[in-house]
């Protein structure tokens, strides 16, 4: 006979610890119906009936009481083994290298403190890296649609937004502008402008500066070099200061959201704890450019 997976075990045991689909679910971060099926098909596997339902909740039968005693303590072992040797390796995290610089390196200290004795790490490579292939924890992700991350699991994080910036000195241009008008526009970075372009049906007809960095693009816009398109909320602290400003502050165009993803494997109760982070932060940011430009148009 064949061992069943250990998954199913987990589940078995989780549920034996709970009593309740829905608590099992929830430790897991599966759905109850994902849990149900499981322990169908454990059940299955084992020819012998594990629970019994009651009005409220779960009782476990003789058989399945005595095959509990033995696998939940093996599945707390080799949880045990698992969080000792994840403490011991770094927690890799991916993310393009602006919403780095914005999000992660002002709060690198409570960051650090949610991952306790596991070091962060920080791969900030402009192109789309497998996760898994990487051994990267989680990964920060912009997505223009609604995206099926395949086996990742997912959490949108904030609402993505782009608005051209310009210094704050820089001439007030009409609507339409002048086709000389200059962009600064990162190297590998055309998406955005022609997203924006397409809902108010105008570009600029020369190439202007070209950067290899999204940072340098906003050095040069406050040096008044001309327009970059704005990621919002990434670029509040920037318009808060007054180093940039909106050129058409109406003329904003939503972009998709930033998402974190991860491998389930990877799951931890540390990862979470980041994930959270990170939701709050970037929540906090997109809040405060609501305020921003509810106070421009008011």
């Amino acid at each position: 006979m064949s061992l069943p997976s250990l998954n199913l075990l987990r589940t078995f045991a989780v549920l034996g610890d709970t009593l309740n689909v829905r608590r099992a679910a929830e430790r897991l971060h599966v759905t109850p119906t994902a849990v149900s099926h499981q322990l169908r098909e454990l059940e299955t596997a084992l020819d012998c009936k594990l629970f019994q339902r009651l009005p409220r909740g779960l009782a476990l039968t003789d058989a399945g009481q005595g095959y509990w005693a033995e696998v939940a303590p093996a599945i707390r072992q080799l949880e045990s083994a698992t969080r000792a040797r994840q403490a011991q390796r770094p927690f890799r995290m991916s993310s393009f290298p602006y919403l780095a610089q914005s999000v992660m390196l002002p709060a690198l200290g409570e960051v650090q403190a949610l991952l306790g004795e596991r070091l962060l790490t920080l791969d900030t490579r402009r192109e789309f890296i497998d996760l898994a292939s990487h051994s990267i924890d989680v990964g920060l992700r912009l997505a223009a649609d609604t995206t099926d991350w395949g086996a990742l699991r997912s959490r949108r994080l904030s609402g993505f937004v782009l608005s051209p910036l310009v210094a704050r000195d820089f001439p007030e241009q009409p609507w339409p502008p002048q086709s000389s008008l200059l962009p600064i526009r990162l190297s590998k970075e055309q998406q955005s402008w022609r997203q924006w372009a397409m809902q108010h049906g105008w570009q600029p007809d020369a190439e202007g500066l070209v950067l290899d960095s999204y940072a340098a693009v906003l050095t040069a816009t406050e040096q008044g070099l001309g327009v970059a398109m704005g990621f919002l909320p990434l670029c509040i602290d920037a318009l808060e200061s007054g180093r940039l400003r909106p050129l058409w502050p109406s003329r904003r165009v939503d972009n998709g959201a930033l998402w974190a993803v991860w491998p389930a494997e990877a799951e931890s109760p540390a990862l979470l704890r980041v994930v959270d982070w990170l939701e709050r932060r970037l929540d906090q940011m997109e809040r405060r450019c609501a305020e921003f430009f509810s106070a421009l148009e008011s």
